[in-house]
């Protein structure tokens, strides 16, 4: 039997493999048969670069290691060791049940075989980045990042060449370009500078603060004592004017009734000296009680508040008065 018509058997032999719980339908099965036949073909006839393509769309569709296995060794014969290397452990490393085809069987043997070879063909490279500590690097190797755990470490490659490149914000890219040859490593070391070009981070512009305005006053209530005081002397005035007046009143009548046509008796001059004497008394209480009266109420609708108070320095001082009258006199004594 020759290697083409095994081949073809092996993509044949699709259809045995066991159900699975995501197996492709039956249209998926019957186009990963065709393209794989096409690949295998293409593939015993040397030309890789065509089958390369049939033979990944039909692993996608269903996978056989008949199919990984050429792929694999058709990438691995374009240079693709890596990715090639990758397929051929895949099918290396399957798990075959007991009744699996013998197309299959054969596959992973022949898989085996390829792998130990291309494996040797595998090139590294390890990749070290001179930068401050705190600055984050990037990697890549043909435009393709590398993981950062990679950064430092032998990192499988292709043979052949490749640049490699490392970056970060603020710093100038760093290149090497690279021919590694098959199986064999390189060290890269690649130093960042800082870019002299690149804009430097503005500070954020201060914070403009808001003068703080001061609180309010507290509202004082107005100082009305002096208002107090007056309207106090006030009401006594005109208390005291009322009682004098209606003694002197009554005094008078008493003196109408003993003293026909004004004359009195020298007996009557107390009396008439009393009377008169009230009367002069009413008369002073009461300018003093009306004048009393209106000054104080007008400071008391005008009063402001007191001067200790809005400087916040001392308490109002206190205001003791009582008035005081007499049979000649009338006013108030106090302190304040």
């Amino acid at each position: 039997m020759t290697p083409v018509v095994a081949a073809l058997l092996s993509v044949a032999a699709l259809t045995a493999r066991d159900a699975r719980a995501d197996e492709p339908t039956a249209a998926d099965v019957a186009s990963a048969r065709k393209l794989g036949f096409e690949g295998i073909t293409l593939a015993e006839k040397g030309n890789c670069a065509a089958a390369v393509d049939k033979l990944a769309r039909a692993e996608k569709l269903y996978h056989a290691p008949t199919t990984l296995v050429r792929l694999g060794e058709c990438q691995v014969q374009l240079g693709k060791v890596v990715e090639g290397s990758e397929n051929l452990g895949r099918a290396a490393r399957e798990d075959l049940p007991s009744n699996a085809p013998a197309a299959f069987v054969t596959a992973r043997a022949r898989a085996k075989r390829g792998l130990a070879a291309a494996t040797a063909k595998l090139a590294h490279a390890k990749v070290t980045v001179k930068a401050p500590p705190n600055v984050t690097v990037t990697v890549a190797v043909d435009s393709v990042t590398v993981p950062a755990a990679n950064v430092g470490e032998d990192r499988a490659l292709d043979p052949g060449p490749h640049l490699v490149e490392a970056s970060a914000p603020g710093y100038l890219v760093a290149s090497a370009a690279i021919n590694l040859k098959e199986g064999g490593s390189e060290d890269v070391t690649l130093t960042l500078v800082v870019d002299p070009n690149a804009a430097t981070p503005k500070a954020p512009p201060p914070t403009a603060t808001k003068p703080v305005a001061p609180p309010p006053p507290p509202d004082v209530a107005p100082n009305r004592t002096v208002a107090y005081v007056l309207l106090g002397v006030g009401v006594v005035g005109v208390g005291v004017g009322s009682v004098f007046g209606l003694t002197a009143l009554s005094k008078k009548n008493d003196l109408s009734n003993a003293c026909p046509d004004n004359h009195c008796r020298v007996t009557q001059q107390g009396d008439l000296d009393s009377a008169k004497t009230s009367g002069t008394i009413s008369t002073i209480a009461f300018g003093v009680g009306g004048a009393a009266l209106l000054v104080g109420g007008i400071l008391f609708f005008t009063a402001s508040p007191h001067a200790s108070t809005t400087r916040g320095s001392a308490a109002p001082s206190k205001l003791a008065a009582r008035p005081y009258f007499d049979a000649t006199s009338l006013g108030v004594v106090g302190s304040f």
